[in-house]
């Protein structure tokens, strides 16, 4: 199985993933969440938007979803995106300052 906090696009690993950050940092952090429920909507995340409204020292990208060859996120498969789209999305996010992590 995926252990005892799942996979990376289920609640609990996300939910322990932050509080192992909350636990190192305390509240000295931002994050903003992009909810996406199929692949096109990683077109609509604007790189250089995004960069503009993180205001720390430090920025990252984190992706809590599954890039696959072969589907489209479909109800009860949530987090699942075409890998194509991910990278493009992950491309244009480094291009404005935002390096993926994790």
């Amino acid at each position: 199985g995926w252990g005892d906090i799942g996979t990376c696009i289920c609640d609990k690993y996300i939910n322990t993933f932050f509080q192992v950050v909350y636990n190192e940092v305390g509240p000295n952090y931002e994050v903003y969440s992009c909810f996406v429920s199929q692949s096109a909507d990683l077109q609509k995340i604007y790189g250089p938007g995004v960069s503009g409204l993180l205001k720390g020292k430090h920025k990252a990208g984190l992706y809590y979803l599954w890039p696959v060859a072969w589907m489209d996120c479909n109800e009860g498969q949530t987090g699942y995106v075409e890998k194509d789209a991910m990278l493009t999305l992950m491309k244009n996010m480094e291009c404005a300052g935002i390096p993926s992590r994790h």
